[in-house]
């Protein structure tokens, strides 16, 4: 078979990420490999987003780009997945008419079936329906399986049963689906003999593994066979909700030495009223009781989250209440984003009380004091010894500095490596503290 060239484009979260990553592993049954630039490609796949409505938007111009490199070679295969053509199914093949296939975030397993009945009968092909539970099937890692990578995502369930207010995933993804543990233990095992050092496991309320199913371990058992797991050296995990975040998995943690000392947890809004409006499940006290007693376990523990800016019933009060939790956790840094109504949920028909520019004004005063204590977090960092994973070289900042991740997850750049290599774990003493990234010298 002739040689051809895969282009994936990713759009949003860290499951996009993966699903990328397992769509190229696939396709090299078909003999595609990939490649950086979509001029010398044969197929050119986009994997989307519609969390918000910016990356969805960024879809459609982006399918505009590739329009001339269609006219110019027919035979080129121009594909959407994910969560945009979860939602939109055959409306996008007759929105862009140069669309050859569109498959849905449950679709992944049989999408080189999609690619090969495309190629034999140049029929354009949508396949977005939403797959049952028990029926579900996970893109198998085989043995062969192989990666540069020194950091890798394992995704270890899909979907959620959450319905908060706003949130399109459940319509997307469908509900919670566990892969069973046996299997993802397995997949963490095939990355450790690739080299593989550091897994975060991805799930879109990923404490609440294992609920799905009768007899399946639960999430903290799962982090306790994974750390048993002999050259894995780091296990991270997003996102966990706070409904789930019980002592048991707080403990588990703690007492795991390969599980690091960094939580990603959304916290949404600081207001109550909010997150029983956002059907949240839990208040706000519960969350910084939670944080409380980790960092009782963990001083060094580093805690990022989410927030959403302007929902449509927030009040100057409780946006103030946001402001006020942020001043009392101490988070590490905070992804905050301005409310972007998403068709299919509760909160869609809402009526806004905010302006576009309201709701920007709010989310550049909430950056702005996130970022004055994430920077005041850094610097109390100067002067410390970090553990890092070497993971990247150069960066395309400076041939001679590396970067690494701290335990916490926090990036740093690293000037003289010597002996050192992609991989290695070593300490690092911080002498300068920015924002989102630190600077240090091996010790």
């Amino acid at each position: 078979m002739k040689d051809k060239k895969l282009h994936i484009i990713t759009f949003g979260c860290q499951m996009n990420v993966y699903d990328s990553d397992k769509i190229a592993m696939m396709l090299k049954d078909l003999n595609y490999s990939v490649t950086d630039n979509p001029a010398d490609a044969d197929m050119i796949l986009l994997n989307t987003c519609s969390v918000r409505e910016g990356p969805e938007n960024k879809v459609v111009s982006q399918l505009g780009r590739f329009k001339k490199l269609k006219e110019e070679n027919p035979n080129l295969i121009l594909g959407v997945g994910g969560c945009v053509a979860q939602q939109k199914g055959e409306e996008l093949l007759k929105q862009v008419k140069y669309l050859d296939i569109v498959f849905g975030t449950d679709s992944l397993p049989a999408l080189p079936d999609m690619i090969n009945t495309y190629t034999q009968t140049g029929k354009r092909i949508s396949q977005t329906e939403i797959q049952l539970s028990d029926i579900y099937k996970f893109v198998e890692v085989t043995p062969d399986y192989e990666t540069n990578n020194v950091s890798d995502f394992v995704k270890i369930m899909k979907g959620c049963n959450k319905r908060c207010s706003y949130c399109i995933v459940p319509f997307t993804r469908g509900t919670e689906v566990s892969k069973p543990s046996k299997k993802v233990i397995e997949e963490c095992k095939i990355l450790a003999k690739s080299g593989v050092k550091e897994i975060t496991l991805l799930g879109q309320t990923v404490n609440s593994y294992g609920r799905d199913k009768k007899n399946e371990i639960s999430f903290a058992q799962l982090l306790e066979k994974i750390n048993e797991i002999e050259g894995i050296e780091r296990i991270r995990f997003t996102s966990p909700h706070p409904k789930y975040f019980t002592k048991d998995l707080m403990d588990a943690i703690y007492k795991l030495d390969k599980v690091m000392e960094h939580i990603h947890m959304p916290i949404q809004s600081g207001s109550n009223k909010v997150l029983k409006e956002m059907r949240r499940q839990y208040k706000s006290e519960q969350f910084l009781e939670q944080i409380k007693y980790m960092r009782s376990l963990m001083p060094q523990l580093e805690v990022t989250t989410d927030i959403i800016v302007g929902y449509p019933t927030e009040t100057e009060e409780d946006f103030n209440l946001t402001l006020d939790f942020l001043k009392t956790i101490q988070f590490d840094n905070a992804f905050s984003f301005a409310y972007s109504p998403r068709p299919m949920t509760e909160s869609f028909n809402l009526e806004e009380t905010l302006t576009l520019d309201e709701k920007k004004a709010r989310l550049n005063k909430l950056m702005d004091l996130q970022k004055e204590i994430s920077i005041k977090k850094s610097q109390n960092l100067i002067g410390t010894i970090q553990e890092v994973l070497l993971d990247n070289d150069s960066d395309g900042r400076d041939n001679n500095q590396y970067s690494g991740r701290t335990r916490g997850n926090r990036k740093v750049y690293i000037d003289d490596i010597k002996d050192k290599k992609i991989g290695d774990i070593f300490n690092v003493k911080i002498t300068e503290g920015y924002i989102y990234t630190l600077k240090g010298i091996i010790i």
